[in-house]
């Protein structure tokens, strides 16, 4: 009986173990995600240029559907900051924005 028990107590004590590994890769993922998308923004407010990134992703496009992708991928990032609720307060959140829209406005008159 004792032996049940023992392997029900291992089994809850790895079950937690893995559950809070999960719980801190997640984390960690969320994190690196989120920081991605402050520097991608803060790269194209800087230059007016998309992230090397997405330039190596839409390199295989020609003319405007590269145009197209790129547009769509700065929607995106519009988009998390419009929601996200990591940015300081409201007023930055709509620097921000009004920003990556003024940019996104050259973009739409020619291909970056």
């Amino acid at each position: 009986m004792w032996q049940i028990a023992a392997a029900f107590l291992i089994f809850v004590v790895l079950l937690t173990v893995l559950v809070r590994m999960g719980a801190v890769w997640i984390g960690r993922a969320a994190g690196r995600a989120t920081r991605r998308r402050f520097e991608q923004a803060e790269h194209i407010i800087e230059t007016g240029r998309p992230p090397d990134v997405w330039l190596g992703a839409a390199a295989k496009l020609a003319g405007h559907r590269r145009r197209a992708d790129l547009l769509r991928r700065l929607d995106g990032l519009m988009e998390f900051f419009r929601t996200s609720p990591v940015v300081a307060d409201e007023p930055t959140r709509e620097l921000l924005l009004n920003r990556l829209r003024a940019v996104r406005e050259q973009w739409e008159q020619k291909t970056p």
